[in-house]
């Protein structure tokens, strides 16, 4: 399969970017002055948005600031060593007493053989507690970062951004941990900020409410209920509710059942997925220990499908009627990104090992395929976005894919690329996929993370928070003929499963 990166328009001048859209004709505009309002004013009331450094309560990097700011002083070894244990661990201090250049003499000592010895036989013991169990492969905030569907999770002043489902409000955090909530209703700013929301890695608003959000941190879950008629910018901590579960951490997903009622989350240092009932302060776990930790949930639109990821080979599909799963395996690596069509029938996924997206389709009886009867239980190749000499566009390891509420555009996010790729989509009667555009950023600026507006009335809306703190919109506005009558096999898929939704019971 030839890379699809090839396919791209390329009728760019020297710093020119596309910023829209309109009925199929994209238009571009220079890239430090975009003017969207030429072309379409359907997102001339959205926030403007920008955070930027000195917004940021605090450098994250704070000890190593204060450890920089004082001129350095002449110490014993002993001292140094003690000093080093204490602030930064054992093992920063095993790395500096195996320097020899830390030493006066610069030739190994019983203390520099010691320390490298010792160092050694922790990556041997690193090596096989990976082999058991790959989700101790890393530890704290690198383990996230690796996780992540943000780019530079550990350094972007955006670290995720979360549509509201039924309102044009957004959530913004940032690098310091604080979410801000932006609406085109209000002027006003709401700051969240609480002393256990540490090393936020995902956020989701909670269908059928107006102002709660789910909020996923390191050690805890967060429920966040906003009153969005409150002139209060700064909500105290009576506003959150924690959840909290021993061993669930790092929590790196989490996704609410699109009636609101349930909350899953996934740890990458716990085998079992936590589904909370959040109104009771209750959880129950689907325990499948093969494949470590886990490291993705996501719903289908519809409710009755759950699709789990671990830090192993292993995903699964759950029937959230009976519980039951089916085990699925990628040949190496691990899935790193997932998402459902709107129709809920197509399951697209990428691995952390190749620039392919993968798609599954389920069949009447709810059984996961692809379209060859010969092969009904190996995942079908429908995209190849691996980097082309003969293309400009980057392409590569995918970090994050998203598929407009409509139907009608993907959207990929790679790991090393500058560019956001956009692609036409069409899922039914068969599953088509073609390039639509390119999106960049100015010449610095590096996309960090991505997301469609959910009720967006025009067409689709894909928002870009890039690496400067700048937040984009950019809108690909349809016909409201075609919008009215796109999505009503959805709405009725819907409305069928609303009617025989299960309850919250025996989880196995």
């Amino acid at each position: 399969m030839n890379s699809t990166m090839q396919g791209f328009p390329d009728s760019l001048g020297d710093n020119e970017v596309y910023i829209c859209e309109v009925d199929g004709r994209l238009h571009k505009a220079p890239a430090d002055s975009p003017d969207i309002s030429r072309y379409t004013n359907t997102v001339d009331k959205h926030p403007n948005i920008v955070v930027t450094r000195d917004m940021l309560h605090g450098a994250t990097n704070r000890d190593e600031v204060n450890r920089n700011i004082f001129l350095p002083v002449q110490e014993p070894m002993l001292k140094k060593l003690v000093h080093i244990w204490y602030e930064q661990g054992i093992v920063e201090a095993l790395h500096f007493a195996s320097d020899p250049e830390n030493f006066e003499s610069h030739q190994p000592t019983l203390v520099t053989k010691s320390a490298q010895f010792l160092i050694n036989v922790l990556d041997k013991l690193s090596r096989i507690t990976i082999y058991v169990g790959p989700c101790q492969e890393e530890s704290g905030t690198k383990l996230i970062s690796s996780l992540s569907k943000t780019n530079d999770w550990a350094t972007s002043p955006i670290r995720c951004i979360s549509w509201h489902p039924h309102i044009t409000k957004l959530a913004v955090a940032s690098l310091d941990d604080t979410i801000r909530i932006y609406s085109s209703e209000s002027k006003l700013v709401p700051v969240l900020k609480l002393r256990r929301q540490r090393a936020i890695t995902c956020m989701e608003w909670r269908p059928m409410t107006n102002c709660e959000l789910a909020v996923a941190c390191e050690q805890v879950i967060i429920i966040w209920n906003i009153d969005p008629h409150s002139v209060v910018t700064r909500p105290s901590s009576n506003n959150a509710h924690i959840l909290y579960a021993s061993g669930h951490t790092p929590i790196v997903s989490l996704s609410w059942s699109p009636f609101g009622d349930l909350l899953v989350s996934a740890a990458a240092r716990d085998v079992s997925i936590r589904v909370w009932d959040v109104d009771s302060s209750r959880s129950e776990t689907l325990r499948r220990s093969a494949g470590g930790g886990k490291s993705i949930v996501c719903w289908s639109p519809q409710g009755s499908k759950l699709f789990t990821a671990s830090l192993g080979i292993i995903f699964r599909i759950w029937n959230c009627t009976d519980w039951t799963a089916e085990r699925w395996d990628v040949g190496e690596g691990r899935v790193h990104t997932a998402c459902f069509s709107p129709c809920g029938q197509i399951l697209l996924f990428s691995t952390t090992t190749e620039p392919t997206i993968y798609a599954l389709r389920s069949n009447a009886e709810g059984i996961w395929a692809n379209n060859n009867e010969n092969s009904p239980q190996l995942a079908m190749p429908v995209l190849n976005l691996s980097r082309d000499e003969k293309s400009n566009f980057g392409g590569g390891l995918i970090r994050n894919i998203c598929w407009s509420p409509l139907g009608t555009h993907l959207a990929i996010l790679f790991r090393e690329s500058k560019s956001v790729a956009i692609f036409n989509t069409i899922s039914h009667p068969i599953l088509k996929i073609t390039p639509c555009c390119i999106v960049n950023g100015l010449e610095y600026e590096r996309p960090c993370a991505i997301a469609f507006q959910p009720n967006f009335e025009h067409g689709s809306c894909l928002t870009i928070a890039w690496g400067s703190g700048r937040i984009q919109y950019f809108p690909l506005v349809t016909s409201s003929l075609v919008i009215r009558s796109a999505p009503s096999i959805y709405r009725e898929q819907l409305d069928s499963s609303i009617r025989n939704a299960s309850s919250f019971r025996s989880f196995s």
